[in-house]
This record gives C-alpha cells, structure tokens and sequence, in this order.
C-alpha cells in the first residue's frame, strides 16, 4: 500500500517550453471596431528594432499551473517531456529549486527543448509557438494523486491520453482539470468525450470555447457554458480576458467582472486563473468564492512580464479580494 507521505496533490500532465519575450517598439495594428480581429504588421523585409529579449524557463500550461500550485502550498508534480540541450536542463533546475516533484519528467534523448516567441506589444502578444515531435508516455507507476490537471501537449498526444483514462478508471476518486491545448481543441467536444466525461473542472477561453464546441465566438456566453456542462464536467469556466469570467455547476452560473488593475503583459494570465481557481475548489470554496481567487491571480500575473513573476501565494491572494471585496460575482439567469 502506497504511504498517505506518497501522495501527490497536484499532478499536471503537458509541454513546456523555453519563453522568449520580444517586446517590440515599432509595428502597426488593425481591427475591427469591437476589437474582436487585430492584427499586428510590420513592414516587409525590414529590420524591427526591440526594446528588450527575456528568456523564461518553464513556461507552457502545464509548468505555469504547476508553479502556481506550488507557489500556494500544494504538494506539485509535473509530468513533461524536456530536450536534451542546456535549455532543457535549466528548466529542470528551475522546477527543482520552486520544490516541484520533478521524477515523473522525461528527457528526448537527442531533441531540442519546445521553444516559443512571444511578440509583446503595447500589453497584447502574440505567439510563436514551436512543438517537438516527442513520444509521450505516463509513468508506469504513479502514487495516489488528488488532481490531476490535464493541458496541451503536441498532435502525438493520443496515447498519453488513453494510458490516463487508464489509470483514472484504475483511481476513480482522482479529480481532474482539463484545460485543452491547441491540438486537443481542434478534436473538438465530440471527439474528447472520454475525458470530458472524467472530467470535474473545464477551463477554457472564450475564442476556445466557439472552436471546440463548432460555434460563433458571437454566441452568449451563458449558452457555451450550458453546452459545456452537457459534455460531462461537474463545473465549467470560461475566461474572456478583460471582460472577466464565467462558470457553471450542476445548479447555477455566474459571471464576475476583473479587478480594476492595468495590464503590463497578459501570458499566463488564465494559467494563473486556472490554478488558483482549481485550488480554491480543492480547499471547499464554493464557484463563485473559486472565481474570485482565480480574478485575484490572474490580476497578479498581468502587472509583470511573463507568466510567473506576478504569482501570488493564499496571503496575496487574499489581500487582493479583499481590497476589492466589492466586485463579486453575479447570479446568470439559464
């Protein structure tokens, strides 16, 4: 029998990757009116001059939450795949020294780290984003774990899938987290049902949510959501930036506006709403109370570059909501 000391509370399952920030100086912009569809532009075969390179290890869905997790006392693990090069070891060495479980990471013998470029301009970025074509495979011997959290990993990701469906009909009271990445979304609703269905927390987007679910970004976001909950998932978030967030459960759905606090740069940003939300959940907080821990570090992320500095731990947390303990979520009428 597995030792209650073995017991993992948070375990994520997903890429990482080496964040390259370009914060750029010069480049032109067009949208829409409503600012659904920007665009950024630069000219043609032309040198853009940038005001600053920052490299962070350890980015990605998955190694976002984990820190996060960690950041607010729970026992974290991460399953990644990591390159066999200098940045692959840094990132290794970065988990090690926040206290992260790090013997469920495997090494691609051979292969370069994942590798992202993110083009940051006036508080918005864009993303480029490189995934090697790794071979995943989950530890074959895992001690009893409370969450799991289940992000992006690459187009191979299948069978990694298939060996947890494995071992959370093998654990039935292991909770899950599923936040889908690009290759997952593009399967849509119809074909991740078996997840979904073990599914307790969904956390997506709002321009996820349309894809997955095969529908206009212009639809409500109160009948996305009851879409959602009709996959499977005991609760269902979907993040909409600036404008705030939504969630349902198996009796209502809320709606809760952001904290009134100026953006820097927003990578992370529903990583951290993510974590704090799914630890708030695990602590007994009701949705609501969860969407508002989610609002708190998603608000600390967004006044710093890149997706970790700004991480607040339960204290900041709770200092934050209640210098805004006006802003409450609302009651949505289904």
């Amino acid at each position: 029998m597995p030792r209650s000391s073995d017991t993992i509370d948070f375990f994520a399952i997903g890429d990482t990757m080496l964040d390259v920030f370009v914060q750029i100086e010069e480049a032109g912009i067009k949208c829409t009116i409503d600012r659904s569809a920007c665009t950024i532009s630069f000219p043609f075969g032309e040198k853009i001059p940038v005001q600053s390179v920052i490299k962070i290890p350890g980015a990605g869905n998955a190694s976002n939450v984990t820190i996060a997790m960690q950041k607010l006392g729970r026992k974290a693990a991460i399953y990644s795949v990591l390159g066999d090069d200098p940045e692959g070891k840094t990132i290794l060495e970065h988990w090690k020294q926040l206290g992260i479980q790090t013997r469920y990471v495997k090494k691609a013998d051979h292969q370069e780290t994942n590798y992202s470029t993110v083009l940051n301009f006036k508080g918005e970025r864009t993303i480029l984003v490189y995934h090697h074509p790794y071979v995943y495979q989950l530890p074959a011997k895992l001690p009893p774990v409370k969450r799991i959290y289940y992000t992006s990993v690459n187009k191979e990701h299948l069978t990694i899938e298939k060996e947890l469906l494995t071992f959370l009909k093998a654990h039935p009271k292991t909770l899950v987290t599923f936040q889908p990445g690009t290759h997952q979304l593009r399967r849509l609703a119809r074909g991740t049902h078996e997840i979904l269905e073990k599914t307790e927390i969904l956390i997506m987007n709002k321009e996820e949510a349309a894809l997955f679910l095969e529908t206009s970004v212009s639809d409500p976001i109160k009948t996305q959501l009851k879409r959602l909950r009709a996959l499977g998932p005991r609760i269902c978030v979907i993040t909409d930036g600036e404008h705030g967030s939504y969630a349902i459960d198996d009796t209502k759905a809320w709606s809760c506006i952001t904290f009134p606090i100026a953006s820097i740069e927003r990578t992370g940003a529903g990583d951290s709403y993510a974590s704090a939300f799914t630890w708030a959940i695990d602590k007994g907080f009701s949705v609501p109370e969860a969407m508002r821990y989610g609002t708190a570090n998603a608000c600390g992320v967004i006044q710093y570059l890149g997706p970790h500095t700004g991480l607040l731990n339960r204290e900041d947390l709770e200092r934050m909501i209640r210098k805004y303990k006006s802003i409450r979520p609302k009651a949505l009428s289904l």
